[in-house]
């Protein structure tokens, strides 16, 4: 798992997660996200795992 935090220099921080794949990996991984490569997005996996993050965080 690939994690890169940006805060900015503000009191916040990003966290962009995403598991490497066969074809992207390291830096051209990162790239991608950063970039927002689209064929790197899973959002049918994003929301189930936001979801589940959010009933955590809420009990």
């Amino acid at each position: 798992m690939y994690t890169y935090s940006l805060g900015e220099g503000c009191p916040h921080t990003h966290i962009l997660l995403g598991p490497p794949r066969r074809d992207v990996r390291g830096a051209a991984f990162v790239t991608g996200l950063l970039r927002r490569d689209e064929s790197l997005a899973d959002v049918e996996g994003a929301l189930r795992i936001a979801g589940e993050l959010a009933d955590e965080l809420t009990r």
